[in-house]
């Protein structure tokens, strides 16, 4: 089980469960929404993570994105088609709870950041 919140505390989840998958996304859609040139983010099944805390919904082409109603953190990404639910590593209490395995959009990847050691996908990683 792990937790974590948003940058003021109002929104907090918890986990239920060992995650899907972990993984860097380098994507214009993800550096826009956190300024960063790449987020990492972990999968967990929907029905294992509890959220609490007012929430807001933040545009998105896909699925569900939801950020911290006061502070504005981005909070998770609900794959309505999948039922899975994706959280950003930040936002976790400890660190380093989660390696990630992969990185996709790497055709977007800033030059002067070196690949790392993962499996790589010029854009998003095949379905399974």
């Amino acid at each position: 089980m792990a937790t974590g919140a948003c940058r003021c505390g109002q929104v907090s989840f918890t986990t239920a469960s060992e995650p899907v998958r972990c993984g860097i996304c380098h994507c214009m859609d993800c550096r826009a929404r956190s300024g960063a040139p790449f987020i990492v983010f972990v999968i967990f099944p929907l029905a294992a993570v509890t959220i609490r805390g007012a929430r807001r919904p933040v545009p998105s082409a896909s699925g569900v994105r939801e950020a911290c109603a006061t502070c504005g953190s981005m909070v998770c990404w609900i794959d309505d088609q999948t039922g899975e639910i994706e959280l950003y590593a930040g936002l976790f209490s400890a660190p380093g709870l989660f390696k990630p395995e992969y990185e996709v959009w790497t055709l977007r990847r800033e030059p002067w950041l070196p690949a790392l050691q993962l499996a790589q996908y010029p854009r998003d990683r095949p379905k399974r």
